[in-house]
C-alpha cells in the first residue's frame, strides 16, 4: 500500500489479528515477533536507505519502521521528498519534468526507492517472516500442549 500524503509506505504484513491473540496467550512470544519482524523491516529501510544519494540524506532519514495496530508493520517515509522521490511520474511543468528526469536517471521509474528495496527482497523476507511466524506458532503449541 502506498500514501503519498502521508509518505511512502510499504506493507510487509498484515499482523493485527495474530497480535491481538498472542497479547492475550503469550504476550512475551508477542513481543520476540514483534522484534523479529521490525529487525526484518528494518532491512527494507536500511536497503532505500543507502539507495538515496548523500545530497538527499533528509529522505534517507526519514525512513521509519512502524507497527500499527491498525494497519500492521510497515516502512514509512514520513517526508514529502520521500514520497515525491518514490512515485513522481507526471510532469505539471517544466521543473517537474526536470525533476522527473533526474530521478529516472538517478533511480531508475517510479517505486524507486522502498517499493524497489521490498520487491529486490521479497522472497527471503517473505521467508523470513513465514519462519518467524512459524517458530512463535510452534512455540505456543508447545506451551498449550503443557497445560
Amino acid at each position: 500500500m502506498a500514501t503519498v500524503g502521508e509518505g511512502v509506505q510499504v506493507d510487509t504484513v498484515s499482523l493485527r489479528r495474530t497480535l491481538e491473540e498472542l497479547r492475550e496467550l503469550a504476550p512475551d512470544l508477542r513481543k520476540d515477533l514483534i522484534g523479529e519482524l521490525k529487525v526484518i523491516a528494518g532491512e527494507i529501510r536500511d536497503t532505500a536507505a543507502g539507495r538515496v544519494h548523500r545530497v538527499s540524506g533528509d529522505t534517507a532519514k526519514s525512513y521509519k519502521v512502524q507497527l500499527s495496530p491498525r494497519r500492521g508493520l510497515r516502512v514509512v517515509g514520513s517526508t514529502a521528498g520521500a514520497a515525491i522521490s518514490e512515485f513522481a511520474a507526471v510532469p505539471h511543468c517544466a521543473q517537474g519534468a526536470t525533476l522527473i528526469r533526474t530521478l529516472n536517471a538517478a533511480y531508475g521509474k517510479p517505486g524507486r526507492l522502498l517499493w524497489a528495496a521490498a520487491d529486490e527482497r521479497k522472497q527471503e523476507l517473505d521467508r523470513r517472516v513465514a519462519e518467524s511466524v512459524r517458530h512463535t506458532e510452534e512455540a505456543l503449541n508447545v506451551r498449550m500442549n503443557r497445560v
